[in-house]
């Protein structure tokens, strides 16, 4: 069986060499590559085929939503996990819609790191428990207001008097 093949793109070797850290637990066997701008990211999943990249939205080198896009426009079926310094109230939807497979902000605990790509290389989409609270009641508040029902018509019809009717 082929190994893992897994694309770490974020501008903090540290952080870089910390997912890899904790993905080669999960993965023995994978094998890594690292970029740390966009635009290296962009040209290393043209020049290859990964099974996951796991991103961060804000890096040198291009908008981390287009980069985002292009990487997903060179390999539609690619699974991306961006793994941002920003909120997922503030971005996560917007980095979804671009096309990631899942969103976790960095002071994710590290397991869920391991647990979204295991979830996004099944084709499923991840984020974290937080998130989906969230937009499991923004989505349930969005319904009620849908459906809440609108007021009864008045039974009487009111005729409104003109001066001249006085």
């Amino acid at each position: 069986m082929k190994p893992l093949q897994v694309l770490i793109a974020d501008d903090h070797d540290i952080v870089r060499r910390g997912i890899q850290s904790l993905l080669t637990d999960a993965f023995p066997d994978a094998e890594f590559g690292e970029a740390g701008t966009g635009m290296e990211a962009v040209a290393l999943v043209g020049g290859r085929r990964w099974d996951v990249v796991v991103l961060d939205i804000h890096m040198p080198g291009g908008n981390g939503l287009q980069v985002l896009q292009t990487l997903t426009r060179r390999q539609p079926d690619l699974p991306v996990l961006v793994v941002s310094a920003y909120p997922e109230e503030q971005m996560a939807m917007r980095a979804l819609e671009a096309g990631a497979a899942g969103y976790l902000t960095k002071d994710t605990i590290a397991k869920e790191i391991v647990n979204g790509v295991k979830e996004v290389l099944a084709g499923r989409k991840y984020i974290s428990g937080n998130m989906s609270r969230a937009l499991a009641t923004a989505l349930a508040a969005e319904r009620s207001e849908k459906t809440r029902p609108s007021p009864a018509p008045d039974p009487k019809p009111r005729i409104k008097k003109t001066t001249r009717d006085r």
